[in-house]
């Protein structure tokens, strides 16, 4: 199984921020079950700027398929 995670910063209020996060990574795994992944075994997580990784904006702003 597989966590799908989108990082993403932003200037607007947290929860903005966190449910535009959410639906990137719900478009993700969409699009991976449109493309023949089992959707049982995907768990797409939008934590928006809590865990960025890095400062730049480029890495900070990505999305992530993590083992579960």
């Amino acid at each position: 199984s597989l966590y799908i995670v989108a990082h993403l910063q932003g200037e607007e209020v947290f929860e903005k921020v966190q449910a535009r996060s959410q639906k990137r990574a719900d478009s993700v795994a969409a699009a991976l079950v449109a493309a023949g992944a089992d959707a049982t075994r995907l768990e797409p997580r939008g934590v928006g700027p809590l865990a960025p990784g890095c400062s730049a904006q480029a890495c900070a702003n990505r999305v992530e398929a993590v083992l579960r």
